[in-house]
């Protein structure tokens, strides 16, 4: 049986109601709060922050603040990227 991601990644069903989903999208909004507060001179907290809110993350890239997202795992941010301030990603599937 397909776990609630595996559901909306290959059907586009996204069920709001789902424990999993409402957890993901809470620990996001979480670290992203963290990482929005971190001053940009705290590079290695904001790069420990950016690993664990993206699925990848390579350390040649960089996210200006503030930046939005709704659940982080479905990013996927290659080298030397860079997202200027305000950037807002609605990552219900793959991006």
């Amino acid at each position: 049986m397909k776990n609630d991601w595996e559901k909306v990644l290959t059907d586009g069903v996204l069920d709001c109601q789902s424990e999993q989903i409402a957890n993901d999208r809470d620990r996001c909004q979480t670290l992203l709060a963290e990482l929005n507060a971190t001053p940009a001179a705290n590079q290695s907290l904001r790069q420990n922050l950016c690993t664990e809110i993206f699925s990848q993350y390579q350390s040649s890239s960089w996210i200006s603040t503030p930046f939005t997202c709704e659940f982080g795992r479905n990013i996927y941010i290659g080298e030397k990227t860079f997202f200027n301030f305000n950037v807002t990603i609605l990552d219900v599937g793959e991006v």
